[in-house]
């Protein structure tokens, strides 16, 4: 962030939190002399929590809705506490629990949609869905002269920490190796390096969409910018480029993406370290042993895949279970991947991992281990 950011950011933050501050203290103030500091401290603890919680929800269903509009279609969606995956045409919900990041939503372009201006809504949405969060944390404290001091205090209390939340999203940065809703919003509309990169990512998954596998996908990364590691849409450039050598069976090219991956993995972000480690586990059974990768993120992996559960899970689980000698389960995940394989999102990759467990499934019908899947111990 350029030094007359940072500025204009830490003026935004300290007078708007000054502001809200001011205005929270005069009806805590107030309302303490109504009614004792007991009931009303009570009273701002439930709402500070509640409030926090509603913020995050309202940002990631402003994500939801916003991107809905723009034409990208529901995955997954993640607050505090719930996490609703879309899975194999249903909505499975789950416990979250906030580690490195409090939500996550994710959306992908629908083939006939205008990929670029679905992105930006959806970026968009969050922003939005916090202030509006904001704006009802503030209304209530502005009512309060004229309402019961219990509802102002219980929704306006966390009205400082909603304005932080809406200026750390909306505000154009990166934060912990991500990009905030401004900046992706501003990229993408904006045709910066990144916002190139991304647009691209985007046209080449709203080609599996249409039922492109990877391979026949045009991809001419000679035409776009060279990103930094350290810029979080290289992992997206990166992952584009593995999928298609992958489909194409292009040793040479996956060793390579599959080095670069191992070098970054460390310093990713949760949201992409998750799917990358399951994509080197994967590596690690096939073209590039590495018995040690597999026993050390087995645990992780497994975790993961349960959670996501689709045809690539099976896929990556069969190849595990037959490189841990468990023949049976390795063609029970076989068989359960096909049955998955049509619900799935994108039926351009779904036709590479078909091709890809109907390998292994040759493979055991042979009764020979894979040329290079690591021995069971």
């Amino acid at each position: 962030m350029k030094i007359s950011h940072k500025i204009l950011y830490i003026a935004l933050l300290v007078g708007g939190v000054g502001a809200a501050v001011a205005l929270e203290t005069f009806v805590f103030i107030s309302a303490i002399a109504a009614h004792g500091w007991l009931k009303i401290t009570l009273t701002a603890v439930a709402g500070l929590v509640f409030m926090l919680w509603l913020g995050v929800a309202m940002h990631e269903f402003g994500h939801l809705i916003f991107g809905k509009i723009g034409g990208m279609k529901f995955k997954s969606i993640s607050f505090p506490f719930v996490k609703a995956v879309a899975v194999n045409g249903k909505i499975r919900l789950s416990f979250f629990a906030p580690k490195t990041y409090l939500g996550y939503t994710e959306m992908i372009p629908k083939a006939e949609s205008d990929h670029v201006r679905a992105f930006a809504l959806m970026a968009a949405g969050g922003p939005l869905g916090s202030l509006a969060a904001l704006a009802i944390s503030v209304l209530f404290l502005a009512l309060a002269p004229f309402i019961s001091h219990y509802p102002a205090i219980f929704f306006g209390t966390a009205a400082f920490l909603l304005y932080v939340i809406f200026l750390e999203n909306a505000f154009p940065a990166t934060v912990n190796g991500a990009r905030t809703d401004g900046a992706q919003f501003y990229e993408i509309t904006k045709g910066t390096d990144s916002g190139k990169v991304l647009a691209a990512v985007l046209a080449v998954q709203a080609g599996y969409r249409e039922g492109y596998s990877p391979a026949a996908i045009p991809w001419n990364t000679d035409n776009l910018p060279v990103l930094p590691e350290d810029d979080p849409y290289f992992v997206l450039r990166l992952n584009a480029e593995y999928l298609r050598a992958l489909d194409a069976d292009d040793l040479p090219a996956l060793k390579k993406a599959h080095l670069r991956l191992v070098d970054i993995l460390p310093r990713l972000p949760e949201v992409y370290a998750e799917a990358v480690a399951c994509d080197l586990f994967y590596d690690s059974l096939t073209f590039a042993p590495d018995p040690a990768f597999v026993e050390e993120n087995a645990g992780r992996v497994l975790k993961h895949l349960a959670e996501e559960d689709d045809v690539g899970s099976c896929r990556i689980r069969a190849y595990y279970r037959y490189a841990m000698g468990d023949v049976a389960a390795a063609l029970a995940e076989i068989e359960k991947g096909r049955s998955l394989a049509p619900a799935y999102a994108f039926p351009g990759i779904a036709e590479m991992e078909l091709r890809l467990i109907s390998r292994l499934e040759n493979t055991i019908s042979e009764n020979t281990p894979p040329e290079s899947t690591p021995s069971a111990n």
